[in-house]
């Protein structure tokens, strides 16, 4: 079972010889490494924004947090 219909590198390219090979295995290597700096960015910005949605409603809430705030913005006595 495949995740995406994309055949792997080498039943894709094994035809190839000399220079088209090499070019497109630097090819294939730019665009792995792309994708996965892509998803990794986008992971980062995923948990930065869950973390920060949490803390505002924990806040908002009065609910202890992680960095010790046990006030919320509306009960502030």
């Amino acid at each position: 079972m495949n995740f995406l219909h994309v055949p792997d590198y080498l039943s894709k390219y094994q035809h190839l010889t000399g220079f088209d090979a090499i070019i497109q295995f630097i090819w294939f290597t730019i665009t792995l490494y792309s994708t996965m700096i892509i998803f990794l960015f986008l992971n980062a910005l995923l948990t930065a924004t869950l973390m920060w949605s949490m803390l505002l409603i924990c806040r908002v809430l009065g609910i202890p947090w992680i960095d010790g705030t046990t006030k919320g913005f509306l009960n502030r006595r």
